[in-house]
């Protein structure tokens, strides 16, 4: 058994383009019925490999990570007012304060204001 999901995916990869050459090698040697089986093989393990690399994509937006915050104006004190925040993920600005959300609108990647704010989880729900 494959140990990741990333493994998962370059196997599938490289096997798609294995029988994608076995593929035209049967073709060129005007063989139907290999041609035929290396086309679906490869077929398999090529849609094997994009859903794999989507479903790498999905789980790593589980993942929280802190947004990135950008200021431009001061208090005060002289010090910095961040007003706005960017997602971790796809770099969608938003205004800080205002447009907290748990997830990014555009890409749907988790967003850790617990860690943004240095709260307890408790504090923050």
């Amino acid at each position: 058994m494959l140990g990741s999901t990333k493994n998962a995916e370059v196997y599938c990869d490289q096997k798609s383009r294995e029988y994608y050459q076995r593929t035209i090698e049967a073709e060129s040697r005007g063989n139907e019925t290999e041609y035929a089986i290396y086309n679906s093989l490869h077929a398999m393990y090529f849609d094997m490999s994009v859903w794999l690399n989507h479903y790498s994509e999905l789980r790593e937006k589980e993942i929280a990570k802190v947004p990135y915050t950008e200021g431009d104006g001061y208090d005060e004190n002289g010090n910095l007012i961040y007003d706005t925040w960017y997602c971790p993920n796809c770099n969608k600005a938003y205004e800080l304060e205002y447009e907290e959300y748990k997830r990014c609108p555009e890409c749907g990647q988790l967003i850790d204001w617990v860690e943004y704010y240095h709260v307890e989880k408790e504090d923050f729900i």
